[in-house]
């Protein structure tokens, strides 16, 4: 896989690094001044991550043996309310991967910091797969943990947790602790005497380009990722738009070829229009997948004349950009029944986000009406049909 990488300075107007990999080794690096500035193999690489300064997180490794996204979500809230000694209302939580006994890495950053990149970065047409931090990116087998110096900051990856900030702040804090000297200490270019280098073992990296196949060994294994909840990547809804234009491009194929059936009552060749009938049936079927085809003069005819049939497309647009403006609703099936009737097959966490989407739908001039019963899946969203039509 082609992974495009970007370590970012503090703020999204600091020179920004990029690297460029894949499995076997780093292929290319460089620095720009802006994440506008990204060559398009960065922003075009199968996977895109973006390493943020770990400065303002609060990240550790707690012992979490629960199930399901929700539940971790709570658990870890419940914990980080304890450590960081203030609602977690205001913090976004990202989280690694369970060990084999349940411990896990688990991180909170504010909401506005997540936000401002998040901002950023769609400003700059950059589209990330993973967010995380400095610190979740260190990793070398054999040590106790990772303490990285670039410049005056230092991100730390150590048994406890990880923390980045002020080279000064985080030696006086890591320094008594038993973990750090049998921890890995790697330097980015040539520092004075006296740096973190004097305990333990050390790597010197010679510049951003080694930082960045140094980041990208420790990205070979899953990281926590900030890409979730209300800062999950979006769909590509224009992809969806378009699978219903050909489906739309179907319908007037399907019509036509129901005209071309007509006419070939008249053919003196049967085999012309045995072959002219077989076409608009298969046209016919995949333009409506659910409707079982008895008479198909009949059935083209009904739809041709349908009053609603004009609105299949309106609505699927309507209900797309409605899709855009919540990321905590998702869309699993969109079809068409055969009494014309939009159906959207939904996921959303609470009964809340969907009445928000029904609000925004109305509010657009379609009329909605919730399908049965609702059901629940393993990580506890919920999962339930939504029908459309125009008012």
């Amino acid at each position: 896989m082609k992974l495009g990488l970007i370590i970012t300075g503090q703020t999204p107007t600091d020179p920004v690094h990029w690297a460029i990999g894949d499995e076997e080794r780093l292929r290319d690096g460089g620095t720009v001044t802006d994440l506008s500035k990204l060559p398009q193999a960065v922003t075009d690489a199968e996977q895109i991550v973006i390493i943020l300064p770990g400065d303002r997180a609060a990240t550790r490794r707690l012992h979490l043996p629960v199930k399901g996204e929700r539940a971790l979500a709570d658990a870890a809230a419940l914990a980080f309310e304890d450590i960081l000694a203030e609602p977690v209302d205001s913090f976004h939580l990202a989280f690694g991967p369970a060990d084999a006994e349940g411990v896990r890495t688990v991180s909170a950053v504010p909401h506005e910091d997540l936000q401002i990149w998040i901002t950023a970065t769609r400003a700059a047409d950059v589209h990330p797969d993973i967010i995380t931090l400095d610190h979740h990116c260190l990793y070398a087998e054999g040590y106790s943990g990772v303490l990285l110096r670039y410049n005056d900051h230092i991100a730390a990856s150590l048994p406890p947790g990880g923390l980045s900030g002020d080279a000064a702040f985080v030696e006086a804090l890591t320094s008594r602790m038993e973990e750090t000297k049998s921890a890995l200490h790697v330097v980015v270019g040539i520092t004075a005497p006296g740096d973190i280098r004097s305990a333990g073992a050390a790597l010197t990296l010679a510049d951003e380009r080694a930082l960045g196949a140094f980041f990208m060994t420790g990205l070979s294994r899953p990281v926590p990722n900030f890409r979730r909840g209300p800062y999950a990547k979006r769909r590509d809804w224009r992809g969806l738009a378009r699978s219903w234009r050909v489906a739309g491009g179907l319908m007037a194929a399907c019509l036509t070829l129901w005209l071309l059936d007509v006419a070939a009552d008249g053919f003196r060749h049967n085999r012309a229009a045995d072959r002219l009938a077989s076409e608009a049936r298969a046209q016919f079927s995949r333009a409506y997948p659910d409707v079982v085809i008895r008479d198909l003069r009949r059935q083209a005819q009904q739809r041709l004349s349908a009053s609603n049939a004009s609105a299949f497309l309106p609505l699927s647009a309507e209900l797309t950009q409605a899709l855009q403006q919540t990321s905590r609703v998702q869309l699993t099936r969109l079809r068409f029944t055969p009494d014309n009737e939009l159906v959207a097959d939904l996921r959303f966490p609470t009964a809340a986000d969907l009445e928000q989407l029904k609000s925004m739908l109305e509010g657009r001039g379609v009329r909605t009406r919730e399908g049965g019963d609702y059901r629940r899946d393993d990580n506890g969203d919920y999962i339930g049909q939504l029908y459309l039509e125009s008012v």
